[in-house]
Order: structure tokens, then sequence, then C-alpha cells
């Protein structure tokens, strides 16, 4: 379904089975596959490419779980975000995606993330609220970003890198370097940050299983 009020240019595909919410605007040659839910004042650039099969061998081109974008999100252009090949790939409330990032597979980004241009994240990854992404900074499958964490230009988050909350993280393997002391963070309360750090450590487990 598509709402009355979305701004859709005229070259756009959009397959069936797509969802677009009121006072969304996509821009020219952009591609919605199947099973693509977006959400409401969303703006999605030019050039863009949701919901395409997810690359992973064993499933491709299979149709997948789709990808649900949130509210008041902006994806500027020639970005792509591919369809959960066992779950949703989801895009929280108030992102901000820049040119030619990349969202793989099953990835989950929860709100207010930051990708900037180029930026990678590998399938199954689990992105937490408020993390900023450098350029051409690339992140490695089935990894967890915690809270309010900031990834320097072109650095590298490898496998099982415990990339825990509210810090900087730079370089070829990425080292924390020191604590994001942004104002939203000092704005949090104490049992705001314990929250935080549960939630990672309790993802963090769990991506050890996979």
């Amino acid at each position: 379904m598509i709402h009355e009020t979305a701004i859709i240019h005229h070259s756009v595909i959009v397959d069936s089975n797509v969802t677009i919410g009121a006072n969304t605007r996509i821009g020219a040659l952009s591609v919605i596959h199947s099973g693509v839910e977006i959400g409401e004042n969303v703006i999605i650039g030019e050039h863009c490419n949701i919901g395409a099969s997810g690359e992973h061998k064993a499933f491709y081109p299979n149709e997948g779980h789709g990808v649900k974008i949130g509210d008041h999100t902006i994806i500027t252009g020639h970005v792509t975000i591919d369809s959960g090949t066992q779950q949703v790939t989801e895009i929280g409330q108030k992102c901000f995606i820049m040119k030619h990032a990349h969202v793989g597979h099953d990835a989950i980004l929860e709100e207010c993330v930051t990708l900037s241009c180029g930026a990678k994240i590998g399938g199954h990854t689990i992105v937490m609220k408020h993390v900023n992404i450098g350029l051409n900074a690339v992140i490695h499958q089935k990894t967890v970003i915690g809270s309010y964490v900031m990834i320097g230009m072109g650095g590298v988050i490898p496998r099982k890198l415990c990339v825990y909350p509210f810090g900087k993280w730079v370089g070829n393997p990425a080292k924390h370097i020191g604590d994001n002391e942004t104002q939203v963070i000092k704005d949090l309360s104490i049992v705001e940050s314990i929250h935080e750090h549960n939630r990672f450590n309790e993802l963090f487990e769990l991506t050890r299983t996979w």
C-alpha cells in the first residue's frame, strides 16, 4: 500500500507487496523490492536499491524476509539495503544513511544511527542506537556495535571485537581510543547508561553463538 501523500518519482520501480507511509519521498531511479515496509516522513534519494536479495550463497536469489525502514529516516542516495534471509532487515527511526553506504541482510540498525558515505554493514550485524559510523568504515558480519559509539573514518571492525557502548574506535583493526563525550551522552542518567551496557552484553553474548 502506498499512502496518497507519498511523493514517488515516475522513474522509481516499486514491486508488489510494498508499504510506503505518509509524506515519504523517493527519488529518481530507485528500486523498492517486494516485502519492503517504509514508514512515514522518510526520504529516499536517487539510485537506491532497497530490499534486493541478501548476498548469501545459501539463499541468493530468494526474495527473503524484506526490509523495514522507520519513520523520519533519511537515505540520501546510491544506498543499498538487502532483504533479510532469516529475519527482516531493520532500519530504525531517525537514521541518517549517506551515499554509497550498504546495509547487509538481516542487519538491525536501531534508532538515530548515522552511516557516513561508503560505510559497509555486514549481514546479521546489530548497530545499537545513536551510533555514528565514519566514512568508508567496514563492520564485519555478526557483530554488535554498542550504543553511542563513534567509529572513525576507514575504521575496520573485525569479527567478535567487543565494541562496547560510549566509546570512540579508530584504525584497522579498530582500537578504543577514549570515550565519546558528546552532549547527548552527558545528559544520560546513570540508570540509562547501565541499561545500555546490559543490553550490549546480552546482544554480544548472543552473537557469539552464531
